[in-house]
């Protein structure tokens, strides 16, 4: 897909198009972080836009392709293209508190997993609550990377099941295998046993659990 912006830049209108499609008459095409950030979600007259997780896909592969896959040549980007990175959170946490405040990271953290979840979690109640309370404890250890994104994608695929019938029938299997309850089948087989334990994991999420949030 290309991004084609109006010429006229008063109000440009907004054309993201096939490739190889014919280029619209008074458009110009946009290649830069800047133009795919500013216009990629469309703009007033906009045809159309992306949605935000392929408009941020797109933006993170041209913030890649200058600083490299490790962030290596992250110097090589533009003071704007940092901020950018920054704000869609496309760079690791020390990097990203190098162009804005601890404070905005979270706001902009915060945005970034609303809008890719979906549902603001304001909307949530009673078990379904917990449960994303304890997502947003986890995400939030991913973004001052605390913890990898490889553990907490294991984190996740190893509860959900046991999440949704928690949610959906109140069984008891998600606390058991969070506290390694004796007797039950998660006394030697529960989160204590992951490579991404800590006690003091362990202890935040079962508060939650409890209801202390």
């Amino acid at each position: 897909m290309k991004l084609y912006i109006e010429d006229n830049q008063t109000i440009p209108a907004i054309q993201i198009l096939d490739d190889g499609a014919t280029p619209p008459v008074g458009f110009s095409e946009g290649t830069s972080i800047e133009d795919w950030f500013k216009y990629g979600r469309g703009s007033l007259g906009a045809f159309f836009g992306f949605n935000y997780l392929t408009w941020r896909m797109k933006v993170q592969g041209l913030v890649i392709a200058i600083a490299g896959s490790d962030f290596s040549t992250w110097n090589n980007l533009s003071t704007p293209e940092k901020e950018i990175a920054s704000d869609l959170i496309l760079a690791p946490y020390t990097l990203r508190t190098s162009v804005v405040s601890d404070t905005i990271d979270k706001t902009n953290w915060n945005v970034l997993v609303t809008t890719s979840q979906g549902t603001p979690v304001e909307t949530y109640t009673g078990r379904a609550k917990v449960v994303e309370k304890m997502r947003e404890a986890v995400s939030e250890e991913l973004r001052v990377d605390s913890m990898t994104k490889d553990d907490a994608d294991k984190f996740f695929t190893d509860v959900s099941a046991m999440i949704d019938t928690y949610k959906g029938a109140n069984t008891p299997d998600f606390k058991q295998w969070l506290t390694n309850e004796v007797g039950s089948p998660y006394e030697n087989d529960g989160f204590a046993q992951k490579t991404y334990y800590s006690q003091a994991r362990e202890d935040y999420l079962l508060e939650i659990y409890n209801g202390q949030f």
